[in-house]
C-alpha cells in the first residue's frame, strides 16, 4: 500500500501549505503553495525532491508560490481543469475522477465547486488523506464567492461520502472562530463541545487545527446538517431542503460586531443570501425585515444582500471569520 508522508507549513497570516512525500520513490509535492520563501526553505532542510504542486483552486494564498517554486524545482504544477487559465504556471490539467501519481502513491481528483467555481481536492484514498483547499474546514465551510448554495452542498455530500476515518487537511486555520459559531447553534451537542475544546487546546498552545477526522465533522459541523440534532431554541428554524438550509445556517455565521466596508462588496464583504431574503444573526433566528427582493441574478442578489446589510449595521456585517471562510 503506497502511503504518504504530510507535514505542515504555516505561512502568511493563517494559511496552510502542505508538504507530502512518498518516501519508497523519494518524489514530493507541495498543497496549495501561497508563498515560495518559507517552503522552498522547508523543502531545503527536509531534502525532499518536489515533483509536483498540487493547487485545489485559484485563489491567489493558494497560488501566489506556484511560479517561484516551479523555476527553483524545475517541476510540475496540477490545477482544476475548469480553472487552469487561472493558476500560474499550470502544466497538468484535472477534472472529476483523473488520476495523480506521485511515485506509487495515486490520488483521486474530486471536484469541489462551491467556494470557486471550479474548485478540486485530492483525495489520496490507500493513505486516507484529503486535501480540501477551502471548501471544508473543522465546524465550518469556505465561503461562496463564486459558486452556488446547491454546488457547496453537492460538494460537502462528497466529502461526507468518503470513509469517515479519512484525515482532511484544509487551507486556513479557522476552527476556533469556527466552535465559536457552530456553539451557538448547538449549545447542548456535547461532541461539539469536546471537539471544539480540543481545538482550542491545541491552538492556545501552539499546535495546529490540521489534520481533522472526518467522523468527527460528521458529529459536529452545521453544514453536514441536518445529519446534526440542533439545540431546542433553534427548533423553530425551518426544515427545508438541504441546499436551501445551508445558506440559511451560513447567512447565521456573521460577526457580532461590523468590519469596515469592504473594498470589494460582490466577494470579500457579502453576506449570504438566505431563506426568503433574509439574513440571519449569531445567537439570534433570522430577523423578519428584508431587503427588497432583488429580481435579477445571483450576483445580483448578492450585491443587493451587501448593500442592505451595511445600511442596517452591526448585527448585518458580513462574515470573514464565523463558520463561512475566505
Amino acid at each position: 500500500m503506497a502511503r504518504i508522508e504530510v507535514k505542515v507549513l504555516k505561512v502568511l497570516r493563517d494559511n496552510y501549505v502542505f508538504l507530502v512525500n512518498h518516501r519508497a520513490s523519494g518524489s514530493s509535492a507541495v498543497v496549495d503553495p501561497g508563498i515560495a520563501g518559507p517552503v522552498v526553505n522547508k523543502l531545503d532542510q527536509l531534502g525532499w525532491r518536489v515533483r509536483k504542486i498540487l493547487c485545489t483552486h485559484h485563489h491567489a494564498d493558494q497560488i501566489g508560490g506556484n511560479l517561484d517554486i516551479k523555476r527553483s524545482c524545475h517541476c510540475e504544477v496540477v490545477g482544476p481543469r475548469a480553472e487552469a487559465a487561472r493558476i500560474p504556471g499550470i502544466t497538468n490539467e484535472f477534472g472529476e475522477g483523473d488520476k495523480v501519481t506521485l511515485g506509487d502513491a495515486e490520488a483521486t481528483i474530486l471536484e469541489l465547486p462551491g467556494h470557486t467555481s471550479g474548485g478540486i481536492g485530492f483525495w489520496f484514498k490507500d493513505s486516507g488523506v484529503l486535501f480540501s483547499g477551502d471548501i471544508l474546514y473543522p465546524m465550518g465551510c469556505g465561503r461562496m464567492f463564486e459558486g452556488t448554495a446547491e454546488q457547496m452542498w453537492n460538494s460537502l455530500l462528497k466529502i461526507r461520502a468518503l470513509p469517515p476515518d479519512t484525515k482532511v487537511y484544509c487551507a486556513h486555520e479557522y476552527a476556533e472562530r469556527n466552535y465559536k459559531f457552530a456553539r451557538g447553534l448547538y449549545r447542548e451537542n456535547a461532541a461539539l463541545r469536546t471537539h471544539g475544546e480540543a481545538f482550542r487546546t491545541s491552538l492556545q498552545g501552539g499546535g495546529i487545527g490540521v489534520p481533522f477526522t472526518l467522523s468527527d465533522e460528521l458529529a459536529t459541523n452545521p453544514f453536514f446538517a441536518p445529519t446534526i440534532p440542533r439545540s431546542p431554541s433553534r427548533s423553530a428554524w425551518p426544515e427545508r431542503r438541504p441546499s436551501k438550509c445551508l445558506p440559511h445556517c451560513a447567512g447565521a455565521a456573521t460577526r457580532r460586531s461590523a468590519p469596515s466596508p469592504p473594498a470589494y462588496p460582490n466577494s470579500l464583504g457579502r453576506v449570504w443570501p438566505t431563506l426568503g431574503g433574509r439574513a440571519a444573526c449569531v445567537g439570534r433566528p433570522a430577523p423578519t425585515r428584508r431587503p427588497s427582493a432583488p429580481t435579477a441574478s445571483l450576483r445580483r442578489m448578492r450585491t443587493h444582500a451587501t448593500a442592505a446589510a451595511w445600511r442596517r449595521g452591526p448585527t448585518m456585517a458580513a462574515p470573514h471569520g464565523a463558520g463561512i471562510q475566505c
